[in-house]
């Protein structure tokens, strides 16, 4: 883990967004799988829970990469504006 001071504000707004953004995932993930759309099983059978388990996590780990990557940019957009003054 980088060591690296991060403002309350910026880790809030990067916590809410990945948080909302779990939430829309999974949400929609989970309407996919229920509508129909999707048939794993008929492609692969029993392990169709397997793929759409590492499909769920693939998108869950995309949405926490971008909390982070905005919590960052946030704390670099900060940092930047201090040192101009």
């Amino acid at each position: 883990m980088p060591n690296a001071q991060v403002s309350a504000l910026a880790a809030f707004w990067g916590a809410l967004v990945a948080t909302t953004g779990w939430e829309l995932a999974t949400t929609g993930f989970i309407f996919s799988l229920s509508s129909g759309l999707a048939r794993y099983e008929l492609v692969y059978g029993s392990l169709g829970t397997i793929v759409g388990l590492m499909f769920w996590i693939y998108l869950d780990g995309l949405v926490t990469l971008f909390g982070a990557y905005l919590t960052a940019t946030i704390t670099q957009r900060n940092l930047k504006k201090d040192k101009r003054f």
